[in-house]
């Protein structure tokens, strides 16, 4: 683990990052989308203070953009930056509107500025998996198309 991966368990324990790809593991059982959860200290250089164009660099490097019904969904907290943002493929935006994403910002924010990262995290997945299963329920033949381990990055 890199000096920078090392700083990141200064917010998260070991044990709460295993908590967090449990809580996406069970929420991908009932649904065909993906939830990818990224924890990063900063935004790359190019992209210092521009969060969402970091997710956008990040979910295509990540391959997200070619599930099957475009239905990956990335969380990505940029720790140094205090911020975080929530990007959704297509096929999620053709179900769930903005104001769903914005209520899941604002809870995320409540949980924060509390101090509970993991807690915050794990209750927005569940919600979002929730939401899944109802409009993007899990097929016969689904087949988890990206890891659930949390993405933990250091700077860039």
């Amino acid at each position: 683990m890199s000096e920078k991966q090392q700083q990141v368990l200064d917010y998260f324990s070991a044990d709460q990052l295993k908590e967090i790809e449990t809580t996406i593991v069970k929420a991908e059982k009932q649904t065909s989308g993906e939830i990818r959860v990224e924890i990063i200290l900063d935004c790359d250089h190019d992209l210092m203070g521009r969060v969402h164009e970091q997710a956008v660099r990040d979910f295509e490097t990540a391959g997200m953009h070619k599930t099957r019904d475009k239905t990956g969904i990335l969380i990505l907290i940029v720790l140094n930056e205090r911020t975080f943002t929530i990007l959704g493929d297509s096929g999620i935006y053709s179900k769930l509107p903005q104001g769903y994403w914005d209520n899941m910002a604002k809870a995320m924010t409540l949980y924060f500025k509390d101090g509970n990262f993991h807690v915050g995290i794990c209750a927005v997945v569940e919600s979002i998996g929730r939401q899944l299963a109802k409009y993007f329920p899990r097929r016969n033949d689904d087949v988890d198309e990206l890891s659930d381990e949390v993405i933990v990055g250091g700077s860039r």
